[in-house]
């Protein structure tokens, strides 16, 4: 199953695109490049021409993007989008699939453009372009938009959209179209006729990354203009619970490549299969363009005198997963798509890369299915060498969906990470898996055996678990800070406390459009040693801890401090002098220190005493 928004779950946004026609006013001011601006197809050299009624429009826009737009009555619009330059009389434009010309002469004569390229053809030879007068259209989109990014919906926006219609030269009436796809324009004709024609403008619906507006936003503590908030404390005699190596691990097989179900080869002009929009056969967003970074993790990771193996996107496959793991890296970190593969068992695995295919859910001939599938994992295993008992943990399953296309990629169960870390696992190493259900059960924690460990027991909105990972190693790279205070303080952040550190901006603001992160934090799980489940640190102890690492630049002596108040004053019930303000500090209103609460403060900040469901910090 796929990680849901996590797993590339993407909200649309419609996005005006193109009208099938041209309305009263001049041509937009021109850019610096005389091909910017929308073309209208005419013909191509060997005859063909859109068909009565419809329209093929090329938008090539300043900053390099171009989009081909068409439509036919009683069709749903189709829109690909490319890239396009001009320099010294020579075009490039990059259109998969439907235009495609790399740096050749074109012919411009006012506001007549002929590209040496058709479009119906792969044949050699050159198709007419007239420029579209645009600019009444252009206040119609922009409206649109407006409403968009103020967080309306497409039915709303698209009202925006009619009512600023009716104020152009020209329009009679307009409709919104049912579900706000579009409008139904009635049109001044030249000569009087009835009945009056109509034309249609559509709103293709475009997939991008969720940035809807603010809810909800974060708080600023007083203690973030107090300088001892951002002085780390030292531990000289260095923290128990750092690892002995430093080694890291980082696994992000789908952060920057995009996968399609149809290829070039397969997809030939006049396919009465072909999809009418990208978003139909191919996955129109990334987890990098979530908010995932795993680069800047590593990045972060290495300034903190760590040796960082990184393996993104096609680099990710199962064999050098396999081998990375051998090394017995102290941090493991997952940035993937997670599913139950079996609930009987009570498994759950987690995807990494290499490519299957993928299956039409309409059962269209040419596309992936289940024996196929089977041999082509057989066929990846094989080329990287993977152990025979180690294959037993790999399998496959659909960790993503697009319209009528499911896409197939490698799993890893636990019984892969069994055999690629022995029994003895990874007992001092910290473990984050950050995908849906990777922690529904324990059993993939299990198998790395580690001292901590987190995941998520639901589905998790990528836009929020990137800005989890973020937020979380920002915190532990400060030194003393462990796993369990930087996951603590993320919850706590996300249920509103207030802003104190750079890093706590990470999380700011904590809901955005639907995406609420406090109800995200719930889904984020954190264990100890034999998956026993962290307790959330309570006001107190986080009070401790700050006044202990403000007394003393030797995190030790901080600890000793709290240990003396413990025993003078908080310990007995007495009060403390007026002359000894570190103690007096540690009272907060009427609630005076217990031993449990100071021994839990000197644990997280020193390690010491030690707890037997285990503490991570990275030095």
């Amino acid at each position: 199953m796929p990680r849901s928004s996590r797993s590339l779950k993407t909200v649309i946004f419609l996005t005006a695109v193109f009208s099938l026609f041209s309305l009263i006013g001049p041509a937009p001011g021109r850019a610096e490049s005389p091909l910017a601006g929308t073309w209208e197809h005419q013909k191509d050299s060997g005859g063909w021409k859109v068909l009565a009624d419809g329209s093929v429009l090329l938008v090539l826009s300043e900053g390099g993007e171009a989009t081909l737009t068409a439509t036919a009555p009683g069709q749903d619009p189709l829109e690909i989008q490319g890239t396009w330059s001009e320099r010294a009389g020579r075009v490039t434009i990059d259109i998969p699939g439907q235009l495609e010309i790399s740096n050749q002469p074109y012919k411009l004569q006012g506001d007549l453009l002929t590209l040496p390229s058709q479009l119906s053809s792969d044949a050699p030879g050159s198709s007419t372009w007239v420029r579209a007068q645009a600019e009444g259209m252009d206040l119609v989109f922009a409206a649109f938009n407006r409403a968009v990014e103020d967080g309306k919906s497409g039915a709303t926006a698209a009202e925006e959209a009619a009512k600023e219609a009716r104020k152009q030269e020209g329009i009679e009436k307009a409709e919104v179209l049912p579900g706000g796809k579009g409008l139904e324009l009635t049109v001044t004709p030249e000569t009087p006729s009835s009945p009056r024609p109509k034309c249609y403008v559509w709103f293709a619906s475009k997939w991008a990354t969720p940035t809807p507006p603010v809810q909800k936003a974060l708080p600023a503590s007083p203690l973030a203009a107090d300088p001892r908030t951002h002085i780390d404390a030292k531990n000289p005699t260095g923290d128990p619970d750092a690892p002995g190596t430093r080694k890291a691990l980082i696994v992000a097989p789908f952060y920057s490549k995009v996968y399609r179900a149809y290829s070039p080869t397969i997809w030939n002009k006049g396919d009465t299969y072909k999809p009418q929009n990208r978003a139909q056969f191919s996955q129109t967003t990334t987890s990098k363009a979530l908010g995932d970074d795993p680069e800047g993790i590593a990045k972060m990771l290495t300034d903190s005198g760590y040796e960082v193996e990184l393996l993104l996107d096609d680099r990710a496959t199962p064999g050098p997963v396999f081998r990375a793991l051998q090394a017995h890296p102290s941090i493991v970190y997952f940035s993937t798509h997670g599913g139950i593969m079996g609930s009987e068992e009570d498994i759950n695995g987690i995807g990494v890369a290499g490519f299957l295919g993928a299956k039409s859910l309409h059962k269209r001939a040419g596309f992936l299915t289940g024996p196929k599938a089977r041999e082509r994992l057989k066929a990846l295993l094989d080329e990287e060498g993977l152990p025979e008992a180690a294959r037993e943990g790999v399998t496959w399953s659909y960790m993503d969906w697009q319209e009528d296309f499911a896409f197939a990629f490698p799993v890893l169960k636990p019984k892969f990470f069994e055999e690629a870390l022995g029994k003895e696992g990874l007992p001092e190493t910290f473990v984050f898996l950050d995908a849906c259900y990777s922690s529904i059960y324990p059993v993939l924690a299990k198998a790395f055996k580690p001292r901590a460990f987190l995941g998520f027991n639901e589905t998790i909105a990528g836009w929020a678990s990137a800005r989890f990972s973020k937020f979380l190693f920002s915190d532990i790279v400060r030194k003393g800070h462990s796993v369990r205070e930087a996951w603590s303080r993320c919850r706590q952040l996300c249920a509103g406390a207030r802003m104190m550190r750079k890093e706590d901006a990470l999380l700011h603001p904590v809901a955005q459009g639907g995406i609420d992160l406090n109800k995200e934090a719930q889904m984020f799980t954190a264990w100890g040693r034999n998956q026993e489940p962290y307790d959330l640190i309570s006001v107190p102890v986080n009070w401790l801890m700050r006044i202990a690492r403000w007394e003393s630049e030797d995190i030790n002596a901080g600890a000793k401090a709290l240990e003396r108040c413990l025993k003078n004053y908080w310990g007995p019930g007495k009060r403390p002098g007026v002359g000894d303000q570190f103690c007096n500090s540690g009272i907060l209103g009427d609630h005076t220190p217990t031993a449990a609460e100071v021994e839990e403060a000197c644990h997280l900040i020193c390690g010491r005493p030690l707890d037997p469901i285990g503490r991570f910090v990275l030095r």
